[in-house]
């Protein structure tokens, strides 16, 4: 079981990076080395995503697998219902 908080940041850590070099191909969109890095920590952050959904709940709801058994997108506490309580960033 991988550690909440590692995989939290793991995927802010990824995400900021994707919206930073999506600002910088937006501008320099034949930079093949940016591009390449791009599509490496999107692939870093889906996995991440899928990692934390499988272990604790989804985080987006296009995290969400299709679950058999019902809905469970609510079945977590919300942030000012105590969740996601003790996570450094």
């Amino acid at each position: 079981m991988a550690d909440k908080t590692q995989l939290l940041n793991e995927i802010y850590d990824t995400s900021f990076a994707i919206n930073d070099l999506t600002l910088y191909l937006d501008t320099h969109p034949d930079d093949t080395q940016a591009l390449a890095e791009f599509h490496q920590l999107k692939s870093r952050r889906k996995t991440a995503l899928s990692t934390f959904e499988q272990e604790y709940y989804p985080l987006t709801i296009d995290c969400l697998s299709d679950n058999k058994n019902g809905w469970t997108w609510g079945d977590t506490p919300a942030p000012w219902k105590g969740g996601m309580t003790n996570v450094e960033l």
